[in-house]
């Protein structure tokens, strides 16, 4: 015999779960409809303080957005989830046996010259360093091989010299993705300026921007709980400010990390700046928020409220690092997690913290 809750036809959509007067959940009622391991995890999804119009989006990506390749994996796993009894390699021999004695020519034709220049074949070597406009944006060395000049321009050129390289062979692949598969066609003096404008945008942001935000959280899965910390610095990479933050009842780390992000400029709110650059590790959620409220993702409402909360300041960006280039802040959510603490640190930061931040700043100055 199966048991079955109870369907009530008033309580149909989600909407019917909050408290239309506080836009809150509706504790008390989630907690009599549903077990208490499901209550916990409906409670524990943020809702956005104003109302969002619904919108659809894909439930199989974090980003809610629908490529074929997820479209396509959702489908397969399904099927094998719900066919048990899958068919052997006997019951597709006649299927594969007519299917390859079709009369179709097996094999496209590819066009192998460069669409970007059509003036050679396009190979690695071709499109990464031997293209034209790769050598308006930076001299190059014809007396060795091409992946032996980018190995040793690369490693000898100064940060700014390496983010323009590295700016250029994007922009190069993307125009030629979009050539091939769009027919949008370009300028190369749109490519260039794009280029130019892409790396002077980039020196803004580091000398400009008067502080800098790094955010990062140590999740718990288990106690669903998050500890969040932000580490405030000047230019010169000073520590200003750090602060370690609880977040119960959370349900998955791209949430905390959302969360870590709006603790991040609350907390630079409070100490009165006014132009900042945030950063993370958290590569799909900087992207989310980059999408300036068209976000689509399983976060929506946290990452429209962190793009309200951004234009109060008079300058912010938000960029993705590395966990290495984030070290700091990783470091002292662990240790605010190891030792329960929480608040703002105003009696001195743990050791592994205050080395690793004299560390980054050493090799900040250096490569400068």
């Amino acid at each position: 015999m199966i048991s079955s809750q109870e369907i009530r036809t008033m309580w149909t959509t989600v909407n019917h779960l909050m408290q239309s007067d506080t836009n809150t959940w509706n504790r008390e009622l989630i907690r009599s409809l549903v077990d208490e391991d499901t209550a916990t995890r409906i409670l524990s999804i943020p809702i956005f303080r104003s109302r969002l119009e619904d919108t659809l989006v894909w439930k199989f990506e974090g980003s809610g957005v629908y490529p074929v390749n997820s479209g396509y994996r959702a489908l397969a796993t399904s099927l094998v989830q719900t066919n048990l009894n899958s068919p052997s390699k006997d019951d597709f021999k006649e299927f594969y046996k007519g299917l390859w004695g079709l009369n179709i020519q097996r094999k496209l034709a590819v066009e192998t010259v460069c669409p970007l220049c059509k003036g050679d074949l396009e190979n690695l070597n071709h499109l990464l360093w031997s293209y034209g406009i790769l050598r308006q944006i930076q001299t190059l060395d014809d007396s060795v091989s091409p992946k032996m000049c980018f190995a040793r321009t690369l490693s000898a050129a100064k940060n700014q010299q390496k983010c323009i390289i590295v700016i250029s062979l994007w922009t190069l692949w993307f125009r030629r993705n979009k050539l091939i598969h769009e027919g949008v066609k370009f300028q190369i003096e749109e490519v260039l300026g794009f280029i130019r404008g892409y790396a002077q945008e980039l020196v803004l942001i580091h000398t400009n921007f008067q502080f800098q935000i790094n955010f990062d959280a140590s999740f718990q899965s288990k106690d669903r709980l998050a500890t969040l910390a932000v580490i405030a610095r000047d230019s010169t990479g000073i520590i200003l400010g750090a602060e370690t933050y609880l977040f119960e009842n959370v349900a998955y780390s791209f949430v905390a990390e959302a969360r870590t992000c709006e603790r991040a400029l609350l907390f630079a709110k409070s100490i009165g700046f006014r132009c900042l650059a945030v950063e993370g590790d958290a590569l799909s959620f900087i992207k989310s928020i980059k999408k300036m409220g068209h976000d689509k993702s399983l976060i929506r409402s946290i990452t429209q409220q962190i793009y309200h909360m951004g234009l109060s300041f008079d300058k912010n960006s938000y960029l993705f690092v590395s966990r290495a280039a984030n070290g700091v802040a990783h470091t002292l959510a662990l240790e605010g997690r190891r030792i329960s603490y929480y608040g703002e640190w105003v009696h001195g930061l743990p050791n592994s913290v205050s080395l690793l931040a004299i560390k980054e700043r050493l090799q900040m100055n250096l490569g400068n």
